[in-house]
């Protein structure tokens, strides 16, 4: 089974991680987890692109780019400069 990075986008307020629910496969149900948006990146295309990212902010520990493995938490002003 190919790595596939998740990047979806929930709201601010009423949304917890502990919703999230996944398939047997391991990837997120979408339907399930209530979640609008999700998008699905085969890993060879996030390291394709991951120089280019590296200027987006966020609110994570590194503060810009996409974290490899874990979440990246982003607000609107990291989401509309990507």
């Amino acid at each position: 089974m190919p790595l596939i990075h998740e990047f979806l986008i929930a709201p601010k307020i009423g949304f917890e991680l502990n919703q999230i629910v996944r398939n047997n496969n391991g990837r997120i149900n979408k339907r399930k987890s209530g979640i609008d948006y999700l998008v699905e990146l085969d890993d060879e295309l996030f390291q394709y692109f991951s120089d280019t990212l590296k200027w987006i902010p966020n609110e994570t520990e590194n503060r810009f780019g996409l974290n490899y493995c874990g979440l990246t938490v982003m607000y609107s002003n990291g989401a509309s400069v990507l």
